[in-house]
């Protein structure tokens, strides 16, 4: 009853329309596209940049307004983009006067209300953008008669209802874009029979994993969630298998489904179409399975493969050095064992490795056009490589090896990586001083080298680092000798951990140079004398934990006059609250 409704429905739309067009060839002309567009003009109340204002206006060519494009032969409007202007108003029934109109875009702007049904006369359109906006109401069946659009974007608005199934009828369609509107989940399975559909945006049904479109190009149905600005609405699929048809949408090079709750094993066929650039499955924790040994031969194109937290196990395939493209391989929070394989270090293009939370042995230390390499929570149980400088001195941002059973001392030449910003080897059997070589890193915002076996001094190299570094954690360690008073350098440091070491002599009257500091763990170490009342000019601190030290004469009462201040522990064994220190 309801398809044959939708075909009555169809057929009127088609009679409207071969009625308004041939009213259209007699009656419309350049003075009626400027009519409709002046009409529009009174519908914006907010126009900020006075773009509309000063540009369109009768006593100028309509084809020389801002925004307004003509075709030479005819001398009528045919593309209309006032994108990104920040308007704020109506869409007039009187915009389907443009009949010769092919490209619409009214995207990123304040235009609200429905869209008129007026519309259905602007039967050439080929591309309606009309994305970000606040526009509502049911969306429009009335698509479905304009059979020439082959991109709708109306996603981020407020529409609500279902998809129409007239939508089935636009068989030039190859971009839909509904994402973050009001609409429900279940989209019509006729749409799954647009031939040339290749990009359904951010939709949220699964609909299309089974799609009939052999040239759909991208598929994304992630979770994931945006500002609130945006209207995001996050809702995950669950106790739904990925369906084996996946594997015939042959020309499908982006696949989306992180951030979800599927369940079952992971198609073998993903893996199989030669096109596909991007694999995200990460953050799906009922998905398991394990990756082809051929790998390399079945994604010759793959530019970033993101599988974590999902529960794949065996090895990682040697073969994955075959991906040449391969710029992001994040297999992180699985149960992959084995061996790294060593040849990944030749990846060219590889940026982003990030293989922790394993059962993974052996490290690399070939990798030279690395930015991220995390092989955090594996037991790696090696030394810690003496090339490791040969890991390219400027590209290497982020190297993170926590609790990896890592040994040796920290070599020299950690100082080539001169674009580090943030070096994480806590929790190892690291032994040794920190090399003066630290100094060259420049960039360094954080380091944590927190429960290793760490001696010698906190020496003058680390107060060089002062223009970024944020993070100072050296807790846990061996470390002994005095503090530098050139640690008041250090202008940007956020929070300082050194608690747990064999530190002695007083705390530097320096560190009130530290105003943006939120936290001091100097505890359980045997520094001495009085407290320098100068801590009351660090204004923004938080915590300060002093106890387990050998200081005299008390708190000084400068420390009152910390008003972010929540915690204070100063006594041997004994942590007291702030506000009740205070009352």
């Amino acid at each position: 009853m309801e398809k044959d409704f939708n075909i009555f429905l169809l057929i009127a739309f088609m009679l409207f329309h071969l009625v308004v067009d041939s009213l259209s060839m007699t009656k419309t002309n350049i003075t009626t596209d400027q009519s409709a567009l002046l009409s529009l003009k009174a519908q914006i109340s907010l126009d900020p940049s006075h773009l509309l204002i000063e540009s369109w206006s009768p006593a100028t060519s309509v084809c020389r307004w801002v925004g307004v494009t003509c075709r030479s032969c005819h001398h009528r409007v045919t593309s209309l983009n006032i994108s990104n202007m920040n308007l704020t108003g109506r869409i007039p029934p009187d915009l389907g006067n443009l009949t010769f109109l092919i490209s619409l875009d009214l995207s990123r702007n304040n235009f609200y209300g429905s869209l008129p049904q007026e519309m259905t006369r602007l039967h050439r359109l080929r591309f309606v953008v009309l994305g970000f906006n606040i526009f509502s109401g049911k969306l429009p069946s009335w698509f479905g008669v304009l059979h020439q659009l082959q991109i709708l974007t109306l996603g981020n608005n407020s529409f609500s209802g279902s998809i129409p199934s007239l939508f089935s009828n636009i068989s030039a369609l190859q971009t839909l874009d509904l994402s973050y509107n009001s609409i429900d989940d279940k989209i019509p399975e006729e749409i799954g029979n647009l031939q040339n559909l290749m990009v359904p945006y951010r939709s949220r049904s699964s609909t299309f994993l089974e799609s009939k479109s052999l040239h759909l190009q991208v598929i994304q149905l992630s979770s994931d969630v945006e500002s609130a600005s945006l209207k995001s609405q996050r809702a995950t699929w669950s106790n739904c298998e990925i369906p084996e048809e996946v594997g015939n949408l042959i020309e499908l090079y982006e696949l989306y489904l992180g951030l979800n709750k599927f369940t079952g094993s992971i198609p073998m066929e993903i893996f199989n179409i030669s096109a596909m650039r991007t694999i995200e499955l990460m953050d799906n924790n009922n998905l398991t399975g394990n990756l082809p040994l051929n790998i390399g031969s079945t994604l010759p194109n793959i530019e970033s493969l993101s599988l974590s937290d999902i529960n794949i196990f065996g090895t990682i395939p040697r073969s994955l050095s075959d991906c040449s493209k391969l710029g992001i391989l994040d297999l992180g929070g699985n149960r992959l064992t084995g061996m790294i394989p060593t040849s990944l270090g030749y990846l060219t293009h590889l940026e982003y490795l990030i293989l922790e939370v394993n059962q993974l042995l052996t490290s690399l230390s070939n990798c030279r056009d690395l930015k991220v390499l995390s092989l955090s929570w594996n037991p790696l149980n090696v030394m810690l490589p003496l090339s490791l400088g040969n890991l390219s001195s400027t590209s290497l941002q982020m190297f993170r090896a926590r609790d990896c059973g890592i040994k040796g001392e920290i070599p020299k030449e950690i100082g080539n990586l001169e674009s580090l910003m943030d070096l994480d080897l806590s929790g190892n059997n690291i032994i040794g001083s920190i090399p003066t070589t630290i100094s060259n890193l420049r960039f360094l915002q954080h380091f944590n080298l927190r429960r290793n076996k760490l001696t010698g001094f906190i020496g003058d190299d680390l107060c060089k680092l002062q223009k970024n570094l944020v993070y100072l954690h050296l807790a846990k360690n061996q470390l002994s000798g005095s503090l530098s008073n050139c640690l008041g350098n250090l202008t940007y440091l956020q929070e300082i951990f050194l608690g747990s070491n064999k530190l002695h002599s007083s705390i530097p009257a320096s560190l009130r140079n530290l105003k943006i500091l939120l936290t001091l763990d100097l505890s359980s170490n045997n520094l001495g004398g009085s407290i320098p009342s100068e801590i009351g000019n660090i204004k923004a601190v938080i915590y300060i934990d002093l106890s387990m030290n050998r200081f005299s004469n008390g708190i000084p009462g400068e420390i009152a006059g910390l008003q972010n201040l929540v915690h204070l522990s100063f006594e041997r064994q004994r942590t007291t609250r702030i506000n009740t220190w205070l009352s």
